[in-house]
């Protein structure tokens, strides 16, 4: 009789044993994926930064029914004067001017150390030559964004 109680008792302390492994395992199991998770979901999410602006075409010239627009972010490196360019937009054939344009880019990309300047080109038809271009360069103090931008577009004496 004691042993029929005995084996019934190892059963169910086995039992109890088990069970209690398994819920360390799932709580163990759960906890690391909702850290990896939440992780993972970090990363994905990058904070966009915008810079607005227009852009007045001069009076004295003769606006052509298609055109392409290019406005460029660019980052200047101090030590090596290199220009890199970080975004651009693209507007074609617009309708009349001002032309208002959003430049959207990755806040990770800004640095510190680095200017930015806005340069803006203005292309007739499938050239490659730019014939307006900014007038000068439009820096952007410290990090884009800050206020919106007008800039003004002049000839470019190359594109004769």
């Amino acid at each position: 009789m004691l042993d029929g109680n005995l084996i019934i008792h190892r059963k169910k302390s086995i039992n109890i044993l088990t069970v209690c492994m398994l819920l360390m395992l799932a709580a163990i199991t759960v906890s690391c994926g909702s850290t990896l998770g939440t992780a993972a979901n970090q990363t994905e999410k990058s904070i966009y930064e915008v810079l607005t602006g227009s852009i007045n075409y001069p009076n004295n010239l003769y606006f052509p029914s298609k055109i392409r627009i290019e406005i460029i972010l660019l980052e200047l490196n101090p030590y090596s004067q290199e220009k890199e360019e970080l975004v651009t937009q693209t507007i074609r054939n617009p309708q009349r001017f001002p032309v208002n344009f959003t430049l959207r880019y990755d806040a990770k990309d800004i640095n510190v150390i680095n200017s930015y300047q806005i340069a803006v080109k203005v292309f007739q038809n499938d050239s490659n030559t730019h014939y307006l271009q900014n007038a000068k360069d439009y820096p952007v103090l410290g990090k884009p964004g800050n206020q919106p931008l007008i800039i003004n577009l002049v000839g470019n004496p190359l594109a004769k």
